[in-house]
Formats: C-alpha cells, sequence, structure tokens
C-alpha cells in the first residue's frame, strides 16, 4: 500500500481510540468539577491511568481552554477547576455515597435497559469526589451492601427499547408497538413508566383497545418513538388513582372488599410486616379463638397477583370474600390437590 493509500485508508476509519480517549478525558473532567481538587495519586488511581496518560490528558483539558489549575501540597499537586466555574462547589460525603450504592444495589433490576450503566455512572462520579480517608472506607460496598435480586423481571437488551420509551415520555410523543403473540403493530400514547415487582410496564392510551392500559415492558418485540407525533399529556390523568384498586398491576374489575383470614402466628406477622396495599387493615385488634385473624383490602378481585398471593399462603390464608374470589380459589385448590393425588397414585402403580 502507498503512503498516499495509508493516508487515506486512516482518513477513512473511525479512529476509535481516539474516541475512546475523548470519552476518558470528558469523566476526568466530570469528576473535577465535582471536587474540590484530587492530587495526581487520587486521579491516576480513581481513573485508572498512568501518569504519562495523565499528563497527555491534562495538556488537552487546558488546550481546549478549561480552567484546571493545581497547587502544591506537600510532595503532590492537587488539581481542580478553577474556583468560579459551574458545578465546581459539588462534593458529598460518605453517609451520602452509601446512600447512593444502597439505591444503586436496589435497582439491579434494571440490568440490560441501560438506565443501570447510567446509575453506576453517577455513583462512580459521587464516589470520585469523596475524600480520600472515605473512598477508602467506602472501597468495598458492593460487597458489604449486597442485594440478592429475586424473583426480578429480566430486562436484558431492552437499552434501545427503554430509550425510546423516556424519549418518549419528556417529549409526549406516540410510540408504534408490537406485543409478544401479536402480528401487527399498534400505536401506544404512553403516559407513564412503572416500576412494580422488580418489573417495568407501561401505562398509556391503546389505539387499538380505545381506553387507558398496561404493559409489561419484556412482553414488547418492537418499540418505536413516532418522532414529531405528539400528543397532549391529559391533565386529569394521575397513575396513583389508575392503579389504586389493583393488588398489583394488572386487576380490572372494580375494587371490592376483599376478607382473607390468616391462621397462625407466623403468617400474620409475615402479612403485618409488609405494606400491600394503601387500603390494608386488620378486621379487628383482637385474634378469633383460633388465633387467626382477618385482613380487608379494597381492590380488584380478579388481579392475578392476588390470588397468588394467597396460594403463597397455603393452608395458613383462607379467602373469604368476594364471592367470586372464594370460588375462583376454591376451584384451584381442589385442582391442584387432585393433581397431587393423581401423582401419588400413579407413583404407587
Amino acid at each position: 500500500m502507498t503512503a498516499k493509500a495509508r493516508a487515506n485508508a486512516q482518513r477513512a476509519t473511525p479512529d476509535v481510540d481516539r474516541y475512546a480517549s475523548l470519552g476518558k478525558i470528558l469523566r476526568l473532567v466530570r469528576v473535577l468539577e465535582l471536587t474540590q481538587g484530587m492530587t495526581t495519586a487520587e486521579i491516576l488511581e480513581s481513573q485508572a491511568l498512568s501518569r504519562k496518560t495523565f499528563l497527555r490528558y491534562r495538556t488537552a483539558i487546558q488546550a481546549a481552554g478549561l480552567p484546571l489549575v493545581s497547587e502544591a501540597k506537600g510532595r503532590e499537586k492537587v488539581w481542580r477547576i478553577q474556583a468560579g466555574s459551574p458545578r465546581s462547589a459539588l462534593r458529598i460525603h460518605q453517609a451520602q455515597a452509601v446512600a447512593l450504592l444502597v439505591q444503586r444495589r436496589g435497582t439491579t433490576f434494571l440490568d440490560g435497559t441501560g438506565f443501570d450503566e447510567l446509575l453506576e455512572d453517577v455513583y462512580r462520579q459521587a464516589e470520585a469526589t469523596l475524600g480520600a480517608g472515605d473512598r477508602a472506607r467506602v472501597r468495598h460496598l458492593d460487597r458489604k451492601i449486597f442485594d440478592r435480586n429475586d424473583d426480578a423481571v429480566v430486562h436484558e437488551g431492552r437499552a434501545d427499547d427503554a430509550s425510546e420509551l423516556i424519549s418518549a415520555l419528556l417529549y409526549d410523543e406516540r410510540l408504534e408497538v408490537r406485543y409478544k403473540g401479536r402480528a401487527e403493530a399498534f400505536t401506544l400514547d404512553p403516559y407513564s413508566l412503572v416500576i412494580y415487582r422488580k418489573g417495568l410496564y407501561v401505562i398509556g392510551w391503546s389505539h387499538r383497545h380505545g381506553e387507558i392500559r398496561r404493559f409489561a415492558l419484556d412482553r414488547f418485540d418492537a418499540i418505536d418513538r413516532r418522532r414529531g407525533d405528539r400528543f397532549k399529556y391529559p391533565q386529569d390523568y394521575e397513575p396513583a388513582r389508575f392503579l389504586g384498586g389493583a393488588f398489583g398491576i394488572a386487576g380490572d374489575a372494580e375494587a371490592s372488599l376483599v376478607r382473607v383470614r390468616f391462621f397462625g402466628k407466623r403468617a400474620i406477622e409475615a402479612v403485618t410486616r409488609r405494606r400491600l396495599h394503601p387500603s390494608q387493615a386488620w378486621e379487628s385488634v383482637a385474634s378469633a379463638a383460633d388465633g387467626s385473624r382477618v385482613l380487608c383490602l379494597r381492590v380488584s378481585h380478579d388481579d392475578l397477583d392476588l390470588a397468588r398471593w394467597i396460594y403463597g399462603f397455603a393452608d395458613e390464608a383462607q379467602a373469604l370474600a368476594p364471592p367470586d374470589l372464594v370460588r375462583q380459589i376454591a376451584a384451584r385448590t381442589r385442582a391442584m390437590a387432585e393433581r397431587y393425588a393423581a401423582r401419588r397414585s400413579g407413583a404407587r402403580s
């Protein structure tokens, strides 16, 4: 290849290393803006840079006209963005770093949506603003504060969908969506992104159904934002009111009085410890002669999450009202008992 051909090829090929370096330089600038000063050693450690690379980045930052200055601190230099520069005064302390990590650990179900990377970036930037002593103390927080992330909905590979959805929510733009099992796409005016039991759901006006509906993000096959196709966000819409009658997120029937009797201290304590619904209340303070207590809720009785929650207590819970819920649970309980009986019979034969 001739020298001219090599030059043309270099101009035509994106300089990946240059873009990668630019990203690291911008991250360093953000960190220095958030701190009141970092020594060279602190910068090298927190940004995983060699001294030679940092000197190159320093030159690039100053050449761009950014007010990066240094002052002597013993045998070290302390680097900072010059006083008066916007955002240069923000600094967090150890307790705030812990609070941020607790929040980050509680949102690991967002992995794969793009939110996880943004939250991690926020935490790392905040961590970099800590003093040397505090930064040493929080070094192993990712192991000291841990979330098992049980029963989380898998959102892997949903970064593009989440980005389209958030943009549509911010700009009041319509979405073209296709739900799993449906061949045809339909239009959705997104009103809310709802977090429920470590899963993401969308509430909005479905043009196909002609009403407000809820959809699970992981059940979409495709989400495309219709740029420029805006709708008027309804002033009278409130997600809390729309979901108020649901025990979980899927109830469609009108809210009615649901009564469930719980037997045994363990079951009663398990219910008492958790806020299941704003309407929950024990029917009376005193327990019945057998030690049982009746919980009352005003929710949609056809909510599948309600039935599954009651099933989870097995013989420690009994639905008392409304009649439709009692019949549903009784029928499914009989079917389950018959299934187990059939298995035992087959095992003996």
